[in-house]
């Protein structure tokens, strides 16, 4: 848990001793790096997966027909570092699956033009949340005072000199430190259902603000957001052409995460998971939500994380058990623990998306917010927090 991107370096150092190389820019010195750093023996003993087992996915991978890597854990809410999605690619690259038919390709997102964004100079939106300001915020059907890791330090910022504009169709824990609220379309409104209120489509609502500045009238000439659909146009897939390896951002890998995983004041990785409707949370604002969720993952108001059972025995831990999690960052608690093989041994895996403060009265209060006590690091390439690994111990 934690470490797909040893894994996938483990893949790629038999891959090279398969002679199985890349064309990619770069290739010759990270591949030093790997077949020095990444050894199956090494990986195995970083990530828990055998050295056998290493070896034949490394096989089955090189031999298959399309053979695809994918980064990311799977879910819509739960992404991934830019180290581990750089690490997957090289092996797409390895493999000779990029840029071709039943390989990866990439989505060309026609826009608008050039935008000029002025962001105190952030490189993301966490990184913005952490060390930006803003006088004008627009929050547009988002909750970052919930989703984000820095959620607690944005509401305070918020509660300041920040004029906040939120659109959305439910009042969240954004929303409800805005000044304005305007009301925005639902998922099951729209054509051909008709809002039941003066609600609208966020777009709409902010044309109708820019034609009410002196001075962006004409900048805004379309009536609707359906005139401006069309502009945007189609995607076009287009081959990935030359792939660069990154050198940088692997010289350094390898000493970070063991330095991590070899922290013994915290020694369990919390594994951020999403529950089936719920999501990264938004889920929870319908009452047949909770009726769908099983008695292991909410009872009430109390929230379930799993354990393998070698990991709970390790803990003295049990089925039903109440425990704490704490991090560097902070702790919450209490939840309740149930313990299933489908989570890796040294993992404590907790569904996201609950714990809020302020979203309708099927979701207040019900569980806690893993996201409080998640990694904060800031992804240096992304300018996102690195929330998807962080290392724990309970109590």
């Amino acid at each position: 848990a934690g470490t797909e991107t040893v894994l996938a370096l483990g893949i790629a150092n038999r891959l090279i001793s398969m002679g199985r190389l890349s064309g990619g820019a770069n290739f010759a010195q990270w591949s030093q790096i790997v077949i020095n750093d990444y050894t199956p023996e090494r990986v195995a003993q970083i990530t828990g997966v055998g050295v056998d087992a290493i070896k034949e996915i490394a096989r089955e991978f090189a031999t298959a027909r399309n053979p695809i890597a994918v980064a990311g854990k799977g879910a819509s809410a739960v992404s991934s570092s830019t180290v581990e999605f750089a690490a997957v690619q090289a092996l797409n690259s390895m493999v000779g699956s990029l840029g071709r038919r039943g390989g990866v390709m990439l989505v060309d997102y026609p826009g608008l033009g050039e935008v000029g964004v002025n962001a105190a100079g952030a490189k993301g939106l966490d990184d913005f949340i952490k060390n930006g300001a803003a006088d004008l915020l627009f929050i547009n059907e988002a909750n970052p005072v919930h989703r984000s890791v820095y959620g607690r330090a944005l509401a305070e910022k918020l509660k300041k000199d920040t004029m906040v504009v939120a659109l959305m169709p439910l009042l969240n824990d954004s929303a409800a430190y805005a000044d304005y609220v305007l009301p925005t379309i639902s998922p099951i409104e729209g054509e051909p259902v008709e809002p039941r209120f003066r609600a609208m489509h966020p777009a709409d609502a902010l044309l109708a603000i820019a034609k009410a500045v002196k001075g962006l009238e004409n900048a805004f000439p379309w009536k609707s957001n359906k005139d401006i659909i069309p502009l945007i146009g189609r995607q076009n897939v287009k081959a990935a052409g030359n792939f660069t390896f990154p050198v940088e951002l692997f010289k350094t890998y390898l000493a970070e995460i063991s330095k991590k995983i070899g922290d013994k004041n915290y020694p369990l990785s919390l594994v951020p998971i999403e529950a089936p409707m719920v999501g990264d949370g938004d889920g929870l604002a319908l009452p047949y939500v909770l009726k769908g969720l099983d008695a292991v993952t909410l009872t009430g108001s109390k929230l379930w994380v799993m354990m393998n059972p070698e990991t709970a025995k390790q803990e003295g831990v049990s089925e039903g058990s109440r425990i704490d999690i704490e991090s560097a960052r902070g702790e919450i608690g209490s939840v309740k623990v149930h313990i299933t093989k489908t989570v890796a041994p040294g993992a404590v895996a907790i569904p996201i998306g609950f714990g809020h403060e302020f979203y309708t009265r099927y979701a207040e209060d019900k569980g806690v917010n893993a996201k409080e006590i998640m990694s904060d690091d800031i992804d240096p390439i992304s300018g996102a927090a690195d929330w998807w690994f962080t290392r724990v111990k309970i109590s």
